[in-house]
Order: C-alpha cells, then structure tokens, then sequence
C-alpha cells in the first residue's frame, strides 16, 4: 500500500494508441475493384505507461475502392472491451472496468504497381465515441493527488503508411505494412498528454487465401512506455 500511493497513476481512453484498424484494399490486378469488408478484430494492449491493460472485440464493416493509381477506404465499427488494473492499484474496489463504442474510419492512398506487387503510400483516420464503467471511473478520480485520468469520451487519431500489396496468384495474397500513428490531443488532459505521448509506431503483417484474410498488428508508444497487439480475420463479399 506504502508503495502504491506513492506512484503516479495513468488512466488513457480505453483504445488509446490502438484505435487506428487494418483497412484491406482490392490489389490493381483484381478483377473486381470495389469491394465490402467484415473484419472481426481483437485487440491487446497496455495501458498508459505500462499500467494495467485491455482486451478488446471490435468489428469493422467497411467499403473499398480501388482506381488507377489511388485507393481509398471508408467504414464503420463498434466495439465492447474491460480494462484490468494493476494489482498495486487501489483506487476503487473493482479490478476490471467494462467499457464499449462506436466510430468512423478511413484509409486513402496512392500507388505504383509492378507485375504482382502495389507498393502503397497514403493516411488512415480513426474517430470513436466511448462509453462505459471505465469512462466513468476515469472521471471520477480525475484531479486526485498522483493520478493522471483522461475525461474525454472520444479520440481522434491519424496516421501515415507504406504498404506492400502482393498478389501471389488468383487465390493467395498477403503483405506488409508500416506506419507512424498519433493521436489529438486537444481534449486529452495535458498533464497526461506529456507524460505517455501520444504516437505509435508498428506494422502490420497480412495473408489472405479467396475471400479471407487473416491479419496482425504490432506497435509500440511514445517513448516504449505502452504497446499494443491486433488480431483480425476479414472476409470480402
């Protein structure tokens, strides 16, 4: 107890660094150049500064086109999650916090094209609106002595990618991606904001056989302070 009260403590929004999905795109030698997603996703991560952690399901509908050269993406999620504090952490009784939302996302890019390969520069955006015991608990210990506690019910995230596309042959295709994401902090409390950053850095690995891919992310936060993991299986109509 000695040492847990005289440890800051970090509570960041329930998808911080970990909100920006995979957003799959038809290849330039599809035959069928727009197409509709469903991805099922779940999602790990650390929370802020290392302290505590969440798990996640979310599901991702979304719609993607392909042009000459440019390929964009547009959609929807919703998700339903717990985040589980430390065991040196007594602020409140409970261990786990529920939490759920909904958001808004997009990816858009250009691209040059070899015989089986797209190689991809372009933006994603995340938008989400959260809600839940975790959101009320963050707001209710908001301002205690050694406690940095996030108020705000939504985030805004963007972020900058390369991606290799390769289509192996009509079946089997799989790829690879890189990306620099942050995230707004306008409305996140600044006393929080400096101390766990607000970007990640990560990658994400993709392989796909038909209709189904199977996908995973890695990252890791502003200054290594906190990481984060994505599992996703998607399937094109």
């Amino acid at each position: 107890m000695a040492i847990s009260s005289c440890t800051t403590r970090y509570y960041a929004p329930a998808l911080y660094q970990n909100d920006i999905m995979y957003m799959i795109k038809p290849h330039s030698k599809d035959t069928v150049k727009t197409r509709i997603y469903a991805s099922g996703n779940y999602l790990i991560q650390s929370g802020a500064n290392g302290q505590g952690e969440s798990n996640t399901g979310l599901l991702n509908i979304y719609r993607s086109h392909t042009l000459s050269h440019f390929n964009f993406s547009y959609g929807a999620l919703a998700y339903n999650g717990r985040y589980k504090k430390q065991e040196s952490d007594l602020h409140g009784p409970e261990v786990y916090k529920s939490y759920r939302g909904y958001g808004l996302n997009g990816s858009a890019d250009i691209y040059t094209s070899g015989t089986k390969t797209d190689y991809r520069f372009g933006v994603d955006m995340a938008y989400n609106r959260e809600g839940g015991d975790y959101l009320t608990f963050r707001r209710l210990i908001a301002g205690l002595p050694d406690v940095r506690s996030a108020t705000q019910d939504y985030l805004l995230s963007y972020g900058i990618f390369t991606e290799f596309a390769i289509k192996a042959n009509k079946n089997l295709n799989w790829g690879f991606k890189a990306f620099y994401n942050n995230t707004t902090g306008r409305r996140i409390r600044t006393d929080l904001l400096h101390s766990i950053g607000t970007s990640t850095t990560g990658g994400t690995f993709s392989i796909g056989y038909k209709r189904v891919t199977f996908h995973m992310t890695g990252a890791v936060g502003s200054f290594y302070s906190s990481g984060g993991a994505q599992y996703g299986l998607t399937y094109n109509f």
